[in-house]
């Protein structure tokens, strides 16, 4: 939003979005005016949850790729099992695209900023 200049705005979160939105909304509350979760939790990740989460991130982020087995991973909590594959390969395939930069200076610590919560 700063780099738009959008000095106030609202928030429509869905899931992991939700714990985004309600992160931004606590450190910017005098910007975020309108906030809608949907979907969502708030409350603090399971101990085993958090480290497995951290663990994935920091795989992420020595790798600079999100390699097979988290891509297993995330199209099991994306998709069921009997979603086509031609279905969830679009999702994957941008997520193996990502540049390393992109991954360590945004999904990384955006992912700590929502599971370390």
């Amino acid at each position: 939003m700063n780099r738009l200049d959008i000095e106030e705005f609202g928030i429509v979160g869905l899931s992991v979005g939700g714990m985004w939105g309600a992160e931004l909304a606590a450190l910017a509350p005098e910007r975020v005016k309108v906030l809608a979760l949907m979907d969502s939790y708030l409350g603090d990740e399971t101990p085993e949850a958090r480290q497995r989460y951290m663990g994935m991130l920091a795989a992420v982020e020595q790798a600079g790729a999100i390699t097979s087995p988290l891509l297993e991973y995330i199209a099991a909590q994306f998709y069921s099992d009997e979603v086509p594959d031609a279905l969830s390969q679009p999702l994957l395939a941008h997520l193996q695209s990502l540049p390393a930069a992109r991954l360590r200076e945004s999904i990384v610590p955006l992912g700590r900023m929502i599971f370390g919560r």
